[in-house]
């Protein structure tokens, strides 16, 4: 964090000690507006792959309990949107048999809530990862669709994911 000009000593946002000593393309996903702010996670701590999201009301000084999001079967790949104070949106990748799922659920002080299925993917990288917009409380979601899955040329689709309000 930057505070005064200076930048802070840097601190983990939960503690669960994972290391992973390969190419680090399933990290995290950030998203901030004024000083709050919202991180999520791919973590494989204890042996049990999960995705989780912490929150912070003040910039990024302290963060609250992470919330456990995932449906069981993550495969990571995730893309976070803060959607108001202590609250957002995200989207992951689960497995589902020999292929994989986009999913997509929001998460909040209350928890978090029911699972969107998006579209079936493949579990391969060409799978790609997803990144999302926020527009006037829409999650729109971009994601590859592969020959695999889709029986065609592979193409980025764009889906609009609506949330109870």
């Amino acid at each position: 964090r930057e505070v005064g000009g200076r930048w802070t000593a840097p601190r983990p946002v939960a503690a669960d000690r994972w290391v992973w000593k390969a190419c680090p393309v399933n990290g995290p996903s950030v998203s901030a507006i004024n000083d709050d702010v919202g991180v999520a996670w791919f973590t494989a701590a204890g042996g049990t792959p999960k995705v989780k999201v912490a929150f912070s009301r003040d910039g990024g000084a302290t963060f609250g309990d992470p919330i456990r999001v995932d449906n069981g079967s993550t495969l990571g790949r995730i893309h976070f949107q803060l959607t108001g104070p202590g609250q957002g949106a995200l989207v992951w990748l689960e497995a589902d048999g020999n292929d994989a799922v986009w999913l997509a659920r929001t998460v909040g002080p209350a928890g978090a809530g029911p699972i969107r299925r998006i579209a079936r993917t493949s579990r391969a990288r060409d799978a790609g990862f997803p990144r999302t917009a926020l527009v006037n409380g829409d999650l729109w979601v971009a994601f590859a669709e592969t020959q695999a899955t889709a029986g065609l040329s592979d193409r980025v689709q764009v889906k609009k994911v609506t949330f109870a309000r």
